[in-house]
């Protein structure tokens, strides 16, 4: 487990001194990650009005230009306008290194188990450039959690994939693969979700290909797409009237 800073002195700057300096510049870069504008002026002065009051404006700006190249020899994303340089020393390095684990918890290349948490992060990792494979985890963490299942009708199911044969009702292709002979793997999706309150019913169910169920929950014209199926699929009833009442429980 990491401990925090202590006051020991690494190359005349102090682990306290080196903290603040990561802190502040991982939230420079979690603004440049996410689009947004800064300025690495305020927050130079703002650390030299307080943790660095000691340093000059150069001496604030080469340390960033050191974390930067740190960031870049553990394969993270580094802030543009820092290029990696200088020499960082070799009792300096561990102590940012150690700096930069503690207070990347919420930055975007940080490992979660929440689903809605990764999606969001790894949509901000896949707005910047390719870089160097990242280095990932070969013992991740496990979490418990705890999640609500709704009973479901095998009957229901069963009706819905031997209707459908081996063709998806959303693209009329035919499924992927055979879970075994002459079975093939189609998956049951419902329209109106049950937690939306959705029945259990082969007028509330269809049954799609892997790719159109993902289609349905992560497509950003998902509602187009279900909207399609009350007309490729006759028996999904009731169709909502108003585009208003379909996109409620989109």
């Amino acid at each position: 487990m990491t401990t925090g800073p202590s006051e020991v002195k690494t190359d005349d700057w102090s682990s306290f001194e080196l903290e603040a300096a990561v802190v502040a510049y991982l939230e420079m870069l979690r603004q440049e990650l996410n689009g947004a504008k800064y300025v690495k002026a305020h927050f130079n002065k703002a650390l030299r009005e307080n943790e660095l009051s000691s340093r000059s404006p150069g001496s604030v700006e080469m340390r960033m230009q050191n974390i930067s190249a740190v960031m870049m020899e553990l394969r993270l994303p580094f802030i543009p306008g820092y290029l990696p340089k200088g020499q960082v020393g070799s009792r300096v390095k561990p102590v940012l290194i150690a700096a930069i684990e503690r207070h990347s918890g919420n930055m975007p290349w940080a490992a979660t188990s929440d689903p809605g948490t990764l999606d969001e992060r790894v949509a901000v990792m896949l707005s910047q450039p390719l870089v160097d494979t990242p280095p990932g985890n070969a013992t991740p963490k496990q979490s418990i959690s705890q999640v609500t299942v709704f009973e479901r009708s095998p009957a229901v199911k069963a009706w819905v994939l031997k209707h459908a044969g081996p063709y998806c009702e959303g693209c009329h292709s035919v499924a992927p693969f055979e879970v075994q002979p002459g079975v093939p793997y189609l998956e049951v999706h419902h329209v109106v979700p049950l937690a939306a309150g959705g029945e259990d019913t082969v007028e509330n169910s269809v049954a799609l290909c892997p790719n159109c169920h993902r289609r349905c929950h992560y497509s950003h014209a998902r509602s187009e797409f279900i909207r399609e199926l009350y007309y490729k699929v006759p028996r999904l009833l009731p169709r909502p009237a108003e585009d208003d009442q379909f996109n409620a429980f989109i």
